[in-house]
């Protein structure tokens, strides 16, 4: 695997931008998304579609295992400000598909847009049933040691799964509304 063209904020900004719904506060147009933990389940999934589709990383940063779900360290510290709220998105966010190739917004867009009806709890109860996830979280490991889950697992976990199709995989059973 060769190394990714793109951080996981610069991913967080198209899909947040992708998301976003306008609303007016105090005479002001607001543009709102979703919540950070929502954010971080999208895109450990955007991750493994990319790996099967193209057998590359979509984005370089560590995807890690945690009580609460997902976790990417960069992509949370930047957006933990709104707590569980939805993310109020800027210019950068606004801007960000100008970074990302066209190929790859075509091959985030139809995940992007069977994901949209999951909640972040949805998309967990999805996941935490998932080898990759698992493998990572029960991993033994010191207590500050980070449970990564390896781009490889993700990889192997979905193309053995046979889940190029991702809308086929998801399961109904789960599905959780915003």
């Amino acid at each position: 695997m060769t190394m990714p063209y793109y951080h996981a904020t610069e991913i967080a900004g198209y899909v947040l931008d992708f998301y976003k719904t306008t609303f007016n506060f105090g005479g002001k147009d607001i543009c709102s998304s979703i919540s950070n933990l929502k954010l971080q389940s999208v895109l450990y999934f955007l991750q493994a579609n990319h790996l099967v589709e193209t057998k590359e990383p979509l984005f370089s940063d560590d995807i890690e295992a945690m009580s609460f779900g997902i976790y990417i360290d960069s992509v949370w510290r930047k957006y933990a400000v709104y707590g569980s709220s939805n993310i109020i998105i800027g210019d950068e966010e606004k801007e960000a598909k100008l970074k990302i190739y066209k190929k790859d917004r075509i091959l985030m867009d139809e995940m992007l847009r069977t994901l949209k009806t999951y909640s972040a709890v949805g998309l967990f109860q999805i996941i935490r049933r998932q080898t990759p996830w698992s493998k990572a979280y029960h991993s033994k490991s010191y207590e500050n040691q980070k449970k990564v889950i390896k781009p490889k697992e993700l990889y192997d976990f979905f193309v053995e799964m046979n889940m190029s199709i991702f809308s086929n995989f998801l399961d109904i059973n789960t599905t959780d509304c915003i």
